[in-house]
């Protein structure tokens, strides 16, 4: 969608105020995922949060275009942000306590790596299953 309003811009010369709004909002719903998503460290977070290129674009976007969003647009933003920031927090503090290692960080990805392994080598075992069979279970997805 993005590269659509960004295309639909560049072709037409001009965007419009709903379609700045829109990148903003899909900006901040982007952002609020994936802070989400970062290793559970406050530490970690410092070193990376500046090397996400949504968050660059979302600062540089508000800083260029903020008087031309609507106030509750910006609020809405926010809003997406700050959950991000809140499920964060509560999932470094709840998980690891608020200390969250290197080590454990590897740790962490060898079993994610392990899980995925475990995964494909047991789809790669039901691939002998009947057609009958795969209808009949909804855990097993047909190629």
């Amino acid at each position: 969608m993005l590269a659509f309003v960004g295309l639909n811009g560049a072709l037409e010369g001009k965007v419009t105020r709903f379609e700045l709004e829109f990148i903003f909002l899909s900006l901040a719903i982007i952002v609020g995922t994936s802070l989400c998503y970062l290793p559970a460290s406050p530490r970690f977070l410092i070193k990376i949060l500046p090397f996400i290129p949504e968050i660059t674009i979302l600062f540089v976007m508000y800083t260029l275009f903020s008087d031309l969003i609507r106030p509750e647009v910006i609020f809405a933003c926010l809003v997406l942000i700050l959950w991000g920031i809140f499920v964060f927090t509560f999932r470094s503090v709840r998980n690891h306590n608020g200390h969250y290692s290197f080590q454990q960080l590897k740790t962490d990805m060898a079993e994610a790596n392990e899980a995925i392994n475990m995964t494909s080598s047991h789809n790669s075992e039901k691939k002998n299953v009947d057609e009958q069979e795969i209808l009949r279970t909804p855990d097993i997805i047909a190629n």
